[in-house]
């Protein structure tokens, strides 16, 4: 009962928001967010006030299009993912589907997408191919292909690509700007590029380089990033940096490979988070989906699907627990922790806000409704071919600024 009236009172949250039409568009925390979650609502409970709000956000996304940030954090494509998300729950008249007009549209600047060395998930390449679809959609993947060999790196170490965020000689060993996310790209791409021989190559090359950093003595196996001549610190347990991204990265990349080593590696560096629960060894303050315990929930719900060990499911059940006893305690809204610059600020959207919470939730009510996963490199692991069916805070320096 208790998940359900938290769900419940999330929707009535949202819903009393008389000033929506003033905010943004984002996914991080905007709008598109904000219909995306009622929409699922709407599905699961019949609510015809969810319906009525997500198909206004659905029309205002259209009337306020940032045709120059294609980004699917903040940005182009992920507000038009939204949109066909919100449309394809409500099935509203509106056959249109926006992302197949954005691959188009993408397709004709193939010569800048070509030269760009701008591969992050959440704010480049990686994520603007996730929402891309339709009869471009090959065309737009192979181009991203091309990107992904130009940029790469190969040394002793293996093969590696640097971070795009605007630091110089930054690897970014992570799921939403990094490692990780480039390498699951290479295993759903796989079976469908003509570059076949070259990415198994740099699956293994790129899991080769992980190696050169794991270490099994540390609070984490990995740190958040390498930058040469600097220390390393421990990453925070979540979905963007750590451990988690780059766990389910090895255990794609080996049943990709069909290689048992490198998925019981996989296995190994993920068990190895279950116990990083307080918060000086998680790293966790607040709970959205990015970088905070919601996140946690669904990425140990979906390890449990994936693996069938009943050690994720536990560790969910606890996160899940620490997500409903502090979400609305004394509080009547939801505060994100945009790290030491920005501090707490109130968030309803996706990636960090209330409606990434929400989301979440319901899909543990309904697990039906938890499809958008997919979106977050969270699609089913299967054996030699992977099934095709946020801003994230900049890298801390050490933990304690992680929190």
């Amino acid at each position: 009962m208790r998940l359900e009236n938290t769900t419940e009172k999330i929707s009535e949250l949202l819903l009393s928001d008389s000033e929506w039409k003033a905010n943004n568009n984002s996914l991080l925390s905007g709008n598109s967010g904000i219909g995306l979650f009622l929409a699922h609502y709407y599905k699961a409970s019949g609510c015809n006030k969810a319906k009525n709000r997500a198909l206004e956000i659905q029309k205002n996304l259209l009337s306020k299009l940032d045709k120059f940030n294609l980004r699917f954090s903040d940005g182009l494509s992920g507000q038009l993912w939204s949109y066909d998300q919100i449309q394809t729950l409500i099935e509203s008249d509106d056959s249109y589907h926006f992302t197949k007009w954005l691959t188009k549209n993408l397709i004709i600047q193939s010569n800048e997408i070509v030269a760009s060395d701008q591969i992050d998930f959440l704010h480049g390449l990686l994520g603007i191919e996730q929402c891309t679809y339709g009869i471009k959609k090959e065309e737009f993947s192979s181009l991203v292909d091309q990107v992904l060999l130009k940029q790469v790196k190969i040394d002793f170490r293996g093969a590696f690509w640097f971070e795009s965020l605007g630091e110089k000689n930054v690897i970014n060993l992570g799921l939403a700007h990094g490692q990780a996310a480039h390498l699951i790209y290479l295993t759903e791409r796989l079976n469908s590029t003509q570059h076949s021989s070259k990415f198994r190559q740099l699956i293994k090359e790129g899991i080769n380089f992980l190696n050169f950093y794991l270490s099994e003595e540390s609070l984490s196996m990995f740190p958040s990033y390498i930058v040469k001549d600097e220390p390393s610190y421990p990453s925070r347990l979540a979905w963007c940096y750590g451990d988690l991204g780059i766990g389910i990265a090895y255990l794609k990349c080996g049943k990709v490979l069909t290689d048992e080593t490198i998925y019981q590696k996989g296995l190994e560096i993920l068990k190895h988070t279950l116990q990083r629960r307080e918060r000086s060894k998680s790293g966790i303050v607040d709970l959205g989906i990015c970088h905070g315990s919601s996140g946690l929930i669904q990425l140990y719900e979906y390890l449990h699907r994936s693996t069938n060990e009943a050690c994720f499911s536990e560790c969910r059940d606890y996160w899940l627990d620490h997500s409903l006893r502090r979400l609305f305690h004394n509080t009547s809204t939801y505060r994100a922790y945009r790290g030491p610059e920005e501090g707490w600020i109130q968030s309803n959207g996706l990636l960090d806000g209330l409606a990434g919470i929400g989301l979440v939730l319901l899909s543990q009510l309904f697990p039906y409704l938890s499809k958008w996963e997919e979106m977050f490199y969270l699609k089913p692991i299967r054996d030699g071919k992977i099934s095709v069916t946020p801003s994230c805070s900049d890298p801390p320096t050490k933990l304690a600024d992680q929190i």
